[in-house]
Order: structure tokens, then C-alpha cells, then sequence
């Protein structure tokens, strides 16, 4: 298995335990009634965005090397207008601001995690055609 799903899973699974028992902890967990919305799906759904990022860069790398860059970018586009669209039906609600906040937290903490992934991949493919 690929280094970074394995960093991207133990990611997923350490931030969702820490988001999780904070919430319990303040009692805001119950607000999660409000909505159609769980913190568990939000989290999948960054997570397995992410995995596809991972999957298309280590795809990328071989035919296009010198065009990593623009692919990472694309699917980070990809990601970033799929996250919206998910979260699009509660964000148009005003009542939710917890929502945001906890969707927000989630959003950067992947965007960070793939902005990593994506360096690497590059790092990787650039000291690679340096030492030919």
C-alpha cells in the first residue's frame, strides 16, 4: 500500500476521534440532529476525495511527468467544487453555523493533507529527473 494512504488513513481516523470527543465533551454533538448531515460523512467524503487525488497523481506520474503540476490542480479544483456542492444544501441555511465551522475544519485539514501529497509527488518526480 502507497505511503500516503496509509498516512491519509491514520489522518482520517486520529482528527475524526479528536473532532468527535471535543464535540462530546462541549455537548455539541447533539446539534448533528438539526441536519441530514453526520460528522462521519463529512470526513468520508474528504477522505475518499483525497484517495482519488492520491490514485490520479500516482497514475499521472509516468505519462505526464512534466504536467503533475497542472493534474494536481485540476483534481484539487475538482475536490474543491465537490465539496461545495456536498455541503451546498446546509451552508444556504443560516441556522447551522456550527455546520460550517466543523465542515470548514475538515475542508482545510484534507486541502492541507493534499497540498503535502501533492509536494511530495512533485518533490519526488523533480529530484528524480535531476539526478539523470
Amino acid at each position: 500500500m502507497n505511503k500516503s494512504i496509509i498516512q491519509l488513513i491514520i489522518l482520517s481516523i486520529v482528527a475524526y476521534g479528536i473532532q468527535f470527543y471535543a464535540q462530546q465533551i462541549f455537548k455539541i454533538d447533539q446539534l448533528w440532529n438539526q441536519i441530514d448531515f453526520t460528522l462521519l460523512q463529512i470526513y468520508f467524503v474528504q477522505a475518499v476525495i483525497s484517495l482519488l487525488l492520491i490514485i490520479v497523481l500516482q497514475a499521472a506520474k509516468k505519462p505526464l511527468p512534466d504536467h503533475l503540476g497542472f493534474v494536481f490542480l485540476g483534481v484539487f479544483t475538482l475536490k474543491v467544487v465537490a465539496s461545495f456542492m456536498f455541503a451546498n444544501p446546509v451552508l444556504e441555511r443560516t441556522d447551522v453555523d456550527f455546520f460550517k465551522y466543523n465542515f470548514l475544519i475538515v475542508f482545510f485539514l484534507y486541502m492541507f493533507f493534499d497540498v503535502y501529497v501533492g509536494y511530495r509527488v512533485l518533490n519526488q518526480e523533480y529530484s528524480i529527473k535531476k539526478n539523470k
